[in-house]
């Protein structure tokens, strides 16, 4: 979600701190375990100033891994 925030304003790390607000809808599913290779996919839900809303899943092997909800806030330093 950092990356995609950054990539849409054209900002470096160095120049945002992303903070975890909260998570809703958070379901385990199956273990995920070294060296096991996890393909995220996250989808923009909502924004409002500096604060995001999204859709995130974790996928394992072509199934289902984990899912939720967040949100977070980005700071520009």
């Amino acid at each position: 979600a950092g990356l995609l925030i950054n990539l849409s304003r054209d900002l470096t790390a160095e120049e945002t701190t992303f903070l975890f607000m909260g998570a809703e809808n958070v379901k385990f599913r199956q273990p995920v375990l070294p060296p096991c290779t996890v393909e995220f996919r996250v989808t923009q839900q909502q924004s409002r100033g500096d604060v995001y809303k999204y859709s995130g899943e974790a996928w394992l092997s072509g199934k289902l891994a984990a899912s939720a909800n967040f949100t977070a806030k980005v700071e520009i330093k």
